[in-house]
């Protein structure tokens, strides 16, 4: 352990002060013994030249994919060797077949048995046979014969066993061999056979001597050496080799399903394969079409970004836009004074880093988190010296900018790459501490109208207000009054970040007031960019020098893009405070996503010609397929916003049911059902959900993972409409299918829904964030807005239909009255609480507007409670007789009873638990019913002879229990929930849950698990 601290703190060292890489050891030796692993039995070994610093420095850590078919890979060994990297690995036996070894240089060219003693460029020429001193796993058969032998192999030994490795690549070609493996000897022989048996006239002792050899250790008792044996010889061998794919194909099954169930990642890898797009493996040429792929593609990529990032800002742009800002000063709010970092703050922001993709340097935070702690004041030493004016290391300046395809994008095309760009963990580790540093005072700073990239501000708190001021405006009291908000516009920007000038942000951010120390080191970060672009498996071999726009991956990057639109926001909005007309007006910023909201056409089509000419001077460009219009009111307002759109030359498009921040509004009635985006969505999450419930894992994996992913996706249904009954059905069934046990009749009805929590129902789940929000926001205007629930859209009426979904009744505005449970709940604010004074129940909630922190906590819990409530009630209104039994218990007496229950299902046994299931949801079974639905007449009980063999009989039959206690009460005589805090009802309920397994067992005739 102390010497793999010590190995990471001198590589750290090394990337730091630009020291040559350390060789990970020597070469081996002739005699030195390569590291035997148990269950691993191919070894293999991997070369690559490297070429640059770049690549030395990040080659270490990296360990990529041999297989053909992504089997699991055990790195045993990494030397660097002079500018030759050689890593070991060991592969397990099951798919020992399939791993090929790999040499790789420069643009990515593999070429098959390169030595480590050759030279790489020379090798890559040489015969195949160069394979046989890379190694080879010990033949079954070679083991039977030197049996004392020692299971760890010398390189000289590899020499050894590696014969036969040549004369297969000689055979099939050296790119398209497989080495090792049993399932290798099947077709190897079947190649020897071929070639005797077609050309006997080539047949010579040592072919037949092979034949021999490996027949014998196939087992198989023909003699395929003689050509009359050929039919059935070449049969038996078809059928050894389908036997062994079968085998090797379970043992793959098995070990995936082994692989799902110990790791939670290849579950999630799974679940968002919809989301995933075919790998790029070259890109179009954007003049003649045709496709690129290595130095071509890579040279195409610089010429387009060096075509899209901004060229240096003059001092005349610089002093035209100091002299706009000087007209709108920021706040007078000093900054905090930074302290210098702490090894303890880097540990923890490295923490949050795990699992996050390393830089250039090949360096990630679940490597750094565990350094010690005087490495970790190196780097805080190292930091503040940056801080004070010092440069930044060049190894730290490294970003590996790569690209993504875009969804529903041409494939292929330069225009429709997504640029990820990363920097030096330890960069993003600087950045990250100092941001969080920073994050109140710049919430506290930027204006209340910019919400993205701002601590406690989301997409929630942007859309709310303007939303419900619409629904307000659609009112028949506030229709014709002319401040109402009627018409809005939103703009999107194309590649901000990659056009905006790093030299805008810096003058922006001193304005704001950022601490000098910060802002100087960041404006040295930007300056000194190299961007080293890759894609399609190919990397540039030379950086992009003299960047000048913000880097994406940067932590300080939206809030340089914040701050400088937040100036050219003040100055859009004293246009609009100074345009005839006295016009209301409203604006939203989300990082470059703005949005406008007024009360005349004529101010909407101006705020959006002002937007334009703002974004000019900062050399950026709108995203023309983003500028939407549109208006409230009926046909009369939107054809008045278009007639003015074309008069003043204004681009945009005006639309029924614009797209804000994810949210698709419906402002006519003509559209009030699902859009086609929201449908798919829909569909796409039940998709997710029901591969979950088809993945041979837990059942609480199932659910798991089916509310992490499926239904999360479903949850996210924007800000203007729930989706109806119908459409959430689908959903629900697919969680029921991921909650149900063997045998049992599933997991539908209310009371597994009840059982199984809010969390898994789509019901309560979907539109209980967006009602929570509403009700916790402190918003007098907000309150003023109650709209008939004959409309469809808007915040307001998402609200009201939320809370009529879950059993709340209303009994005035903003207050609600819970029909199955003592749950009152009051949102009004002070003084509409007082103008219309109501006598408030014993468990109504009406303070939390004075606390909103300790409010909505509380609200949220009256919501679940209120949920459970209208579950019971559902079970009790069913027509079964369970219901019947417990018609007259309300939820305050069944409510903590259910919370018990709820607890036992992964507390029971494995073969126990479904039975449990089935009792706690009512679903037990009787032989006198199942007679009767049969057409038979059972008079006596087949395990006692003296009873009529009801449901109640067979829960107390002396030949089914073991002991006499009865049923407490009628809950546990009729579900089997145990009362909080009595052990003894516990075992009651295992024990009724064996009485019921054992009448399935006889009825069936074999065991239920």
């Amino acid at each position: 352990m102390i010497e793999a601290m010590v190995l990471v703190l001198l590589r750290w060292i090394a990337t730091m002060f630009n020291v040559l890489p350390l060789a990970f050891g020597s070469r081996w030796g002739e005699n030195e013994r390569m590291p035997a692993v148990e269950g691993w039995d191919v070894i293999c070994l991997q070369v690559v030249k490297l070429h640059t610093w770049h690549d030395r420095l990040a080659v270490g850590m990296r360990v990529q994919r041999l297989s053909t078919y992504r089997v699991e890979q055990k790195p045993l060994m990494v030397k660097v060797c002079g500018w030759v990297c050689l890593t070991l690995y060991a592969v397990p036996h099951q798919s020992a077949g399939e791993v090929i070894f790999a040499v790789k240089d420069g643009g990515g060219d593999v070429a098959d048995g390169v030595p480590e003693d050759v030279d790489v460029e020379a090798a890559l020429c040489q015969a195949p046979e160069l394979l046989t001193s890379l190694g080879k796993r010990k033949r079954h058969q070679t083991e039977q014969e030197a049996g004392d032998r020692e299971p760890n192999l010398t390189l000289a030994e590899m020499h050894k066993y590696g014969e036969a490795l040549a004369e297969d690549v000689a055979k099939v070609g050296p790119h398209k061999c497989f080495v090792a493996g049993d399932f290798n000897h099947d077709p190897r022989l079947w190649r020897r056979c071929q070639e005797l048996w077609s050309f006997p006239q080539r047949a010579h002792a040592e072919l037949q001597q092979n034949i021999s050899r490996d027949a014998a250790a196939l087992g198989c008792e023909i003699s395929l050496t003689v050509s009359c044996n050929a039919s059935e010889g070449a049969a038996w061998i078809q059928a050894a080799i389908s036997t062994e794919e079968e085998r090797i194909n379970a043992g793959r099954i098995d070990m995936w399903r082994r692989r799902l169930l110990s790791q939670p990642a290849e579950v999630w890898k799974r679940l968002a394969r919809h989301r995933s797009n075919p790998p790029l493996t070259s890109i179009k040429c954007p003049r003649s079409g045709q496709a690129l792929t290595g130095d071509n593609l890579t040279v195409a990529l610089r010429e387009y970004w060096q075509g899209i990032w901004p060229p240096p800002c003059t001092e005349e742009r610089l002093a035209h836009l100091q002299q706009l800002a000087d007209a709108h000063p920021w706040p007078t709010n000093p900054a905090p004074p930074l302290p210098p970092l702490t090894p303890a703050q880097l540990r923890a922001a490295a923490a949050a880093q795990s699992g996050k993709a390393s830089g250039m340097d090949g360096w990630k935070g679940s490597e750094i988190m565990h350094l010690p702690d005087g490495a970790l004041q190196m780097a805080c030493d190292l930091f503040d010296v940056i801080e004070a004016g010092g440069p930044w290391p060049s190894q730290l300046c490294n970003w590996r900018q790569t690209h993504l395809q875009k969804p529903n994008k041409p494939f292929g095309e330069l225009d429709s790459l997504r640029p990820i760009s990363l920097s030096s963990c330890w960069y993003r580790l600087w950045g990250s501490v100092r941001m969080k540093q920073l994050a109140d005072w710049i919430r506290n700073t930027l204006p209340h109208q910019q919400h993205g990239g701002i601590r406690r501000k989301s997409v929630a708190t942007a859309l709310c207000t303007p939303l419900t001021l619409l629904e307000k405006g659609m009112l028949p009291a506030f229709k014709h009054n002319p401040s109402s908000i009627r018409f809005m516009g939103s703009a999107d920007l194309s590649k901000a970040l990659d056009k905006l000038a790093a030299a805008f942000s810096q003058h922006s951010l001193a304005r704001m007031g950022v601490p000098s120390n910060f802002l100087g080191a960041l404006s040295r970060a930007w300056s000194s960019q190299a961007r080293w672009l890759c894609t399609a498996n190919s990397i540039a071999t030379t950086p992009c020098a003299n960047v000048q726009c913000l880097p994406q991956g940067d932590a300080a990057s939206p809030l340089a893009l914040n701050c400088v639109l937040a100036e050219a926001m003040l100055r859009v909005q004293r246009f609009g405070n100074n345009f005839p007309g006295n016009a209301r007006h409203l604006h939203r910023l989300f990082l470059d996503d703005r949005s406008w909201f007024t009360s005349s056409a004529k101010l909407c089509a101006a705020i959006g010609r002002a937007w334009r000419h703002e974004m000019d001077l900062l050399n950026l460009s709108e995203n023309e397929g983003k500028a939407d219009y549109a208006a409230t009111g009926g046909v009369k307002n939107q054809r008045q916003l278009k007639l003015m759109l074309l008069s003043t030359n204004t681009r945009g498009k005006v639309k029924d049911r614009p797209k804000i921040l994810g949210t698709q509004l419906q402002l006519t009635r003509r559209h009030s059902g699902p859009s086609p985006e929201e449908a798919k969505r829909l569909k796409t999450a039940t998709h997710i959900i029901n591969e979950a419930a088809s993945l041979p894992i837990t059942r609480g994996q199932r659910l798991f993972f089916a509310k992490g992913s499926g239904l999360a996706m479903a949850v996210c249904n924007g800000w203007s409409r729930l989706p109806s009954l119908k459409d959430i059905r689908p959903l629900q069934n697919a969680i029921a299918k991921c909650a149900g046990e063997t045998y049992t009749l599933g997991a539908r009805g209310p009371l597994c829904r009840l059982l199984m929590g809010h969390t898994a129902c789509p019901r309560f789940r979907i539109g209980f964030e967006q009602s929570l929000f509403i009700l916790t926001t402190l918003d007098r205007e907000l309150r003023a807005c109650w709209p008939s629930l004959r409309r469809s859209q808007g915040p307001i009426t998402l609200l009201r239909r939320w809370m009529q979904r879950q059993g709340f009744s209303e009994v005035c505005p903003w207050r609600w009255r819970h029909q199955h449970a003592d749950i009152e709940i009051d949102a009004r604010d002070a003084q509409s609480r007082e103008a219309n004074h109501v006598p408030l129940g014993p468990r109504t909630h009406s303070g939390l507007f004075r606390t909103p922190e300790d409010g909505k906590n509380l609200i949220a819990h009256s919501l679940r409670e209120g949920w459970r409530a209208q579950q019971w009630a559902f079970f009790r209104r069913t027509d079964t007789k369970a219901a019947e039994a417990l018609r007259g218990v309300p939820w305050s007496q069944a409510g903590p009873r259910a919370k018990e229950a709820s607890k036992q299902w992964d507390k029971v046994p494995p073969a126990t638990r479904p039975h449990v299931v089935a009792l706690h949801t009512a679903h037990y079974v009787s032989q006198a019913r199942f007679a009767a639905t049969r057409g038979e007449y059972v008079a006596t009980c087949a395990f006692c002879r003296n009873a009529n063999p009801d449901r109640q009989h067979e829960w107390c039959c002396p030949a089914l229990r073991t002991t006499a206690r009865n049923m407490p009460d009628a809950i546990f005589s009729t579900l089997a929930w145990p009362r909080p805090g009595h052990a003894e009802d516990v075992d009651l309920m295992c024990e009724i849950a064996h009485v019921r397994q054992q009448v399935l067992n006889r009825r069936y005739g074999e065991p239920v698990i």
